[in-house]
């Protein structure tokens, strides 16, 4: 199953950069983070997502988007630090509101740019597959792949330069999005964040 994740990749990069082995072991880890991060299994299409703007093209112009940070644990942070400026008498409610302002924009608010340069963007601009793949059934975990074009659509990640941060998108029935995940101890990937491209409100 892994040997024929690596041969569609492979031959199906349009990149003159090759995707390294290293790269491949980290598709599977990081699909494996996506279908982890959602309480309830997720029912992905078996094709891989495909946009004409939403593309290899798209990704090189999203260095001064933001990332809307989800993780659960920063969120829990700035509450938990907005609790024990609520209880120092030392700050008045104004002054708490302002740190509280500061801290979401700086934990939950992301700049791209922070965390991705140029040539960041540039490498994965040049190894994101444009044309859709086949998803394996076993290929990533707490996840079902169906035949209905109308469950969610998940690219295949790709990678900054030292394959510490990645992104892909995935649609849902009412939405698009960008996720990233970054690398921790042990090549555990957690979801870093994500930015919401469309929505059918």
């Amino acid at each position: 199953m892994f040997s024929i994740l690596v041969f569609i990749v492979c031959t199906s990069c349009k990149s003159q950069n090759i995707l390294q082995h290293n790269e491949i072991e980290n598709i599977k880890s990081v699909l494996e983070a996506f279908g982890n991060s959602n309480e309830e299994k997720v029912r992905v299409f078996k094709k891989s997502f495909k946009d004409d703007y939403y593309n290899s093209a798209f990704i090189s112009t999203i260095g001064q988007e933001l990332i809307i940070n989800t993780n659960r644990d920063d969120l829990n942070k700035v509450r938990e630090i907005k609790d024990s400026l609520n209880h120092r008498r030392i700050y008045s409610s104004f002054e708490v509101d302002s740190i509280t302002n500061v801290l979401t924009k700086s934990l939950l608010n992301i700049p791209v740019s922070a965390i991705l340069n140029d040539k960041d963007l540039e490498k994965m601009k040049n190894t994101y597959l444009d044309d859709s793949i086949h998803w394996h059934k076993k290929l990533f975990e707490n996840t079902i792949v169906t035949n209905n074009k109308s469950d969610t659509s998940v690219s295949v990640p790709v990678f900054n330069i030292d394959n510490s941060l990645a992104l892909l998108y995935v649609q849902h029935n009412a939405s698009l999005s960008l996720e990233f995940y970054e690398k921790k101890d042990g090549n555990a990937w957690i979801r870093k964040g994500m930015i919401l491209l469309r929505r059918a409100d």
